[in-house]
């Protein structure tokens, strides 16, 4: 994935997730599905998954873990996002 495209996601999840703000996240490939009509196409691209990992506080004073991911396109198109508390 191009850096500037890496940049523009990261900061729609920071806008997104204010929590995972300043936070670089992991940057992995992630193999299309093989149910998608795209992954029968040779010339297709694998998504990328991105994740993102911080503590929160909680009610009380408990930390709290949070994951946020984020599966892309290589052109930067967010197909996916799913978080844990």
């Amino acid at each position: 994935m191009e850096t500037k495209t890496l940049e523009t996601l990261t900061q729609k999840i920071h806008r997104r997730f204010p929590e995972v703000a300043g936070i670089k996240p992991k940057v992995r490939k992630q193999p299309l599905p093989k149910s998608s009509p795209a992954a029968k196409d040779k010339g297709s691209e694998d998504n990328y998954l991105l994740t993102f990992n911080t503590v929160v506080q909680g009610p009380g004073g408990q930390k709290i873990p949070r994951w946020v991911r984020v599966v892309a396109t290589p052109q930067g198109k967010i197909v996916k996002v799913s978080t844990s508390k």
